[in-house]
């Protein structure tokens, strides 16, 4: 039987609030990286990904409640697990998706770069190196906030 990967979702959280989704698999602690999040006084739900037995909403239908009600999402799912990495290509493929962060190692920045081999649009995601560590996990979130800020209202206080 299959069922979603999740069941959270943001009835919760309080008005105004700065919703962070963490996108990240089971044996790489979310709940760890959820309490850097919270502790800086974000609201955050965690989804750890399809596999086998969990369908994803973004690659069956194409949207989620998770990531349409976020602000920002913290995608730590990697290259590697071909249940978990076209997530990342799902999420950019849909214009309405919130400012996306995500990790990788240098080595594979770097030859994903020289080469121009992304399975994601790019230009859309926040890339920071591995290990992933709290002061840079909390400088990309609040640079993809300001990002989305000035995106949201290009000319600033003057409109």
């Amino acid at each position: 039987m299959v069922r979603p990967a999740t069941t959270e979702n943001w009835d919760e959280a309080p008005d105004g609030a700065t919703r962070v989704l963490v996108e990240c698999p089971p044996e790489q602690t979310p709940d760890a990286v959820a309490r850097v999040l919270r502790r800086e006084g974000y609201e955050v739900r965690v989804c750890e990904g399809p596999d086998r037995r969990h369908e994803c909403p973004m690659l069956t239908r194409g949207d989620c409640s998770l990531v349409s009600g976020a602000d920002v999402v913290v995608n730590l799912f990697g290259a590697t697990d071909p249940h978990t990495a076209p997530v990342l290509g799902a999420l950019t493929d849909d214009e309405h998706t919130p400012p996306i962060v995500t990790e990788m190692t240098g080595p594979e920045l770097r030859r994903r770069s020289e080469s121009d081999d992304w399975w994601f649009d790019r230009d859309r995601v926040h890339i920071v190196e591995t290990p992933l560590r709290t002061a840079t996990l909390i400088a990309a979130v609040q640079e993809s906030l300001e990002h989305k800020r000035h995106v949201d209202t290009p000319c600033g206080s003057t409109c």
